[in-house]
């Protein structure tokens, strides 16, 4: 994967990726997907080419046992009616922040920074999901 040269919309995520500090031949995971971690977050880029789409997911935190699933769900659909752009989801144990981008939509500049503001959230809300609700994190420190 490291040894072909991106092109259109691929090239431009990985500009992004760049801009951010990150290397995208490292994060990429295949032609259109990148994973990169930060902190204590993962982003997972996906780019489909038939819906000419940009979907980022943030793996958050872990629910187990241990987690109030019903008071965390409930604070999660509350601020789901706030954010613009993206939203929480649950995917089996996994609490995900997503955001599509439509490709017409996807510049370098633009693009690194909405992901840098996304990872910069996504700290603040998977201390409060672990602290508060009593999630686990995914990744060990």
């Amino acid at each position: 994967l490291s040894t072909f040269q991106q092109e259109g919309i691929a090239r431009t995520i990985e500009n992004s990726l760049e801009l951010m500090g990150f290397d995208p031949v490292s994060a990429r995971l295949s032609r259109h997907a990148w994973t990169i971690r930060e902190g204590s977050a993962s982003l997972h880029l996906a780019y489909a080419e038939e819906q000419a789409t940009l979907c980022a997911e943030v793996h958050l935190v872990r629910m187990d046992g241990d987690t109030d699933r019903c008071e965390l769900m409930r604070f999660l659909l509350k601020e789901n009616r706030h954010l613009t752009g993206y939203g929480f989801s649950i995917q089996d144990d996994l609490v995900v922040v997503a955001l599509h981008i439509p490709a017409v939509f996807i510049r370098e500049e633009g693009t690194s920074a909405l992901f840098l503001n996304l990872l910069k959230e996504c700290d603040i809300y998977d201390n409060q999901l672990v602290n508060v609700f009593g999630a686990k994190w995914i990744y060990k420190f």
